[in-house]
């Protein structure tokens, strides 16, 4: 089963790796290829085929007990974050091709993931039998989707300041960022992939806390370092939301606003690794 498991992953790497080269390579080519176009986010569906595959084998025969290990965790991370990225595609390529642009930034992203995720295979762990609870998978696949989510929002708002500044300076635009989707589209995929993670971050704060509500061992949850950078994560977006909404925040504002609520989202991704949490399964994420 393990082969199989295996085989699966490996091909979706592969096909990932393809992805991400035609995705590359159309973007900083002299003329657009439709059928690179097509290609790539061919390939990027059948990376995402391949690798659900290759999770779903591995859960139905170790159980869902390995979707909180290092392989489980980051190979999902992979997933949410590469079928948040072809969703956008699908909802914004019709009216506009160029949104593809941002799958030079994603694709590769998604296959650093993959290769991550396959450091943490078949590494030693120990899951305590306070985790080995359905409420930890609903936990832990809330917060997966959530920085999938966000990681596409990045996306948009790292393309978004760099096409703005080269527009205030008013350069002339060379033939790769004529290739850029236009600000206002860049600026609709980042507050739509923010908002849908907010969402998932609220869901997140909420099941774990819930959860920790029934361990007598996690009562004092709320001053876990994790738990506490997520909950600040939470507060970043959701000023960021309230700006936009009240204060009609855009542009380099708001994109500066996301990375800022990416970077502590960074932050509490790894926060378990430098100090004491209750969030130690299998050394964390």
């Amino acid at each position: 089963m393990n082969n199989l498991v295996t085989v699966f992953f490996w091909l979706a790497l592969i096909a990932a790796a393809a992805s991400a080269i035609f995705y590359v390579r159309n973007f900083f080519a002299e003329g657009e290829s439709d059928r690179l176009e097509s290609l790539s986010s061919d390939l990027g569906v059948a990376a995402f085929a391949l690798l659900s595959a290759s999770l779903v084998v591995k859960w139905l025969y170790f159980g869902l007990t390995e979707f909180g290990i290092q392989f489980g965790t980051r190979a999902v991370y992979a997933l949410c974050l590469l079928g948040a990225y072809l969703i956008s595609e699908s909802l914004y390529a019709g009216r506009m091709p160029r949104i593809k642009a941002a799958g030079m930034l994603v694709m590769p992203a998604v296959l650093v993931l993959q290769f991550w995720a396959w450091a943490g295979y078949g590494l030693e762990y120990t899951i305590t039998p306070a985790l080995k609870s359905v409420w930890v998978v609903v936990h832990v696949l809330l917060a997966l989707l959530a920085y999938g989510a966000l990681t596409v929002a990045l996306a948009a708002a790292v393309l978004q300041i760099v096409e703005e500044n080269r527009l205030k300076k008013k350069k002339r635009l060379g033939r790769v960022f004529r290739k850029f989707p236009p600000l206002e589209t860049l600026d609709s995929l980042a507050y739509k992939a923010t908002s849908v993670s907010f969402l998932f971050l609220t869901l997140v704060i909420i099941t774990g806390a819930l959860r920790a509500q029934m361990l007598p061992a996690w009562q004092a949850w709320y001053s876990d370092p994790k738990i506490l950078s997520a909950v600040v994560t939470w507060a970043v977006f959701g000023g960021y939301i309230a700006g936009r909404l009240f204060l009609g925040w855009r542009g380099r504002r708001a994109s500066a606003a996301i990375i800022v609520g990416f970077l502590a989202a960074l932050f509490t991704y790894f926060v378990n690794y430098i100090l004491p949490s209750i969030h130690n399964y299998g050394s964390g994420f």
